[in-house]
């Protein structure tokens, strides 16, 4: 425990030490504006610091000059930070992410072996990636035995990389950075609440509809790179869409570096670019006989392009246009010779929309001993991959209200132009979000590419619970909400992380081999690779009871419902 309370501490020094210069560059922008500029713009940097001591070839111990830009920026800014850092605004939104991060290192508590559907292998791979940086493996060297480096972006890896650095190469400390990073995706949703208007109570709100959402605690507690993704993918649409009828140039300027980090963590952020790109462009009518919006494109250009230039330029060379390119496994099944060119886009669109308990597809990959893990593994399949069921039943009954029930606080009115973006943005983004994957998913692969669609659902949703908790809600909709909550809780959190606890019918299964064995094959190959790496997790360390955390979890829930319901002072509303 005081290792986790260390890295926390080592996330946030650094982390925030990085955020505050770039933050005081971002004045013209409100407080938590200028935070989530901040951080995004400390990662980046991270992890491009990160990559220049490791092409450089310098020694391991300059990593520590990471801690010292850290600490000089934040020692030379605080003075001038302080008073927005010190308003109410930025307090309860480091409240409402410090909430996030415990329930979320409550569910790594409780993993003692990863599982859950059809997924493995992933974890060990981007663990590879960092210590492949970290230790400066062979060039060659196939990640879990089968893909290049250029297979995957870099900078997430390179982020927990000089993390890392900085404490130790251990898995554990993989773990708990990758979390980090993960949870700070509760910024940009909590800009959108509070955009939407969602009033005094959007910051345990958003905490808590994050907290309650069965894809992102998940995705942030399975050690991967999907939601820093999409925190820079909600980061840069925020800034596109904040002046969408006045754009202010430095706008468009950060929505442009977003992007660019969004692609250099995940190339899942690709269609995005492609849809709000092109809805930006439309939203604003007929731009392009202006010089100062063809002034303002070319520079957003240059900011997206340079980081995107630098990582492609080196693996090119390093690696070929072949190694660059055809490693990717989305372009690898692309190809013409695969058959899937078009063949699986309206597969994956059926499976990905349609919910798997309508249809009837093979799911002969969750075949198991164990009967609490077969429904454990049927309901991971519907809220993990199927576009509706990423929002969750909770965020689709707020959705659901949001959209056709009244608005009796400040309600949100939309210019035609905003209007317009969401429209056009929407509509592009779903078809070119699932038709980048070649290969057919018969359960879907709203996942890899859709998770900041469904994140922006939940802030709206969220957003119209917060103004008509303020007004009071009838008993039909609390009631509603609670069954909604509550399935969520069971089928979609409770279950899977009892599942990776090794809790399910464990008095059939009484050892850990033996449990596992119970479950699928993908549950046994994580476990496989668990021994391979002869590394205790976060549970095995922390050797606290499954029943403790989960009571602790429960505690930390109770708190936040008190709070977010108990609030009832004027907020500040969304520009």
């Amino acid at each position: 425990m005081p290792a986790l309370i260390r890295d926390l501490l080592v996330f946030v020094l650094i982390v925030g030490g990085l955020a505050l210069p770039v933050a005081q560059w971002a004045r013209p922008f409100q407080p938590l504006e200028r935070m989530t500029i901040g951080i995004a713009g400390a990662v980046a940097f991270l992890g491009a610091a990160t990559f220049a001591l490791y092409a450089s070839g310098a020694p391991f111990g300059c990593h520590w000059i990471l801690a010292a830009l850290a600490a000089a920026g934040g020692a030379l800014t605080w003075r001038q930070a302080r008073p927005w850092l010190r308003t109410r605004e930025i307090g309860e939104a480091l409240g409402g992410w410090l909430m996030l991060v415990l329930w979320c290192t409550g569910g790594l508590l409780l993993i003692f072996s990863y599982s859950g559907g059809g997924w493995s292998g992933d974890w060990d791979e981007h663990y590879q990636r960092a210590l492949f940086f970290l230790y400066r493996w062979p060039l060659e060297y196939r990640f879990i035995g089968m893909y290049l480096l250029p297979a995957r972006p870099p900078l997430a890896n390179l982020a927990t990389t000089g993390l890392m650095a900085l404490t130790s190469d251990r898995y554990v400390q993989f773990q708990v950075f990758t979390m980090l990073l993960n949870s700070l995706v509760f910024f940009p949703v909590l800009l959108f609440a509070r955009r939407w208007n969602a009033g005094s109570r959007a910051t345990a709100l958003v905490a808590l509809g994050l907290m309650l959402n069965p894809s992102v605690m998940e995705n942030a507690t399975f050690a991967w790179t999907k939601l820093i993704a999409a925190f820079f993918t909600l980061t840069a649409a925020y800034f596109l869409v904040r002046d969408i009828r006045s754009p202010e140039r430095i706008s468009v300027l950060v929505a442009a570096g977003a992007i660019a980090a969004g692609v250099l963590a995940h190339y899942s952020t690709v269609p995005w670019l492609l849809a709000f790109g092109m809805a930006w462009i439309f939203a604003r009518g007929n731009p392009w006989s202006h010089s100062e919006f063809r002034g303002t494109v070319l520079r957003a250009a240059f900011v997206f392009g340079i980081p995107l230039l630098g990582w492609v330029s080196w693996s090119v060379a390093h690696y070929g246009w072949n190694g660059t390119l055809a490693s990717n496994t989305s372009i690898a099944a692309l190809e013409p010779a695969s058959g899937h060119v078009f063949g699986s886009f309206p597969a994956n669109l059926w499976s990905s929309i349609v919910p798997y308990p309508l249809r009837a597809p093979d799911l002969s990959f969750l075949a198991q001993a164990n009967r609490l893990g077969w429904l454990r593994d049927y309901a991971f399949s519907f809220y993990q991959v199927n576009l509706f069921g990423l929002v969750g039943l909770t965020g689709l009954l707020l959705l659901s209200r949001a959209w056709r029930g009244p608005r009796r606080e400040g309600p949100v009115r939309l210019s035609a132009a905003e209007r317009t973006f969401w429209m056009i943005g929407i509509l592009a983004v779903i078809p070119l979000g699932i038709g980048v994957n070649g290969a057919v998913d018969a359960v879907g692969v709203a996942h890899i590419c859709l998770q900041p669609l469904t994140l922006l659902a939940l802030a709206c949703g969220l957003a119209w619970l917060g103004r008509e908790l303020s007004a009071g809600l009838s008993r039909l909709a609390v009631a509603l909400l609670a069954a909604a909550v509550l399935a969520d809780l069971t089928l979609g959190i409770g279950l899977q992380f009892a599942g990776e606890a090794g809790l399910l019918q464990r008095s059939d299964f009484p050892t850990p081999a033996a449990y596992v064995s119970s479950l699928t094959f993908a549950a046994q190959a994580n476990y496989a690779g668990k021994l391979r790496l002869n590394q205790p997790f976060l549970h095995d360390l922390a050797g606290l009871p499954p029943v403790a955390v989960m009571a602790g979890m429960a505690g930390l829930l109770a708190a936040g419902v008190v709070l977010a319901w108990r609030l009832r002072a004027p907020g500040t509303t969304g520009r």
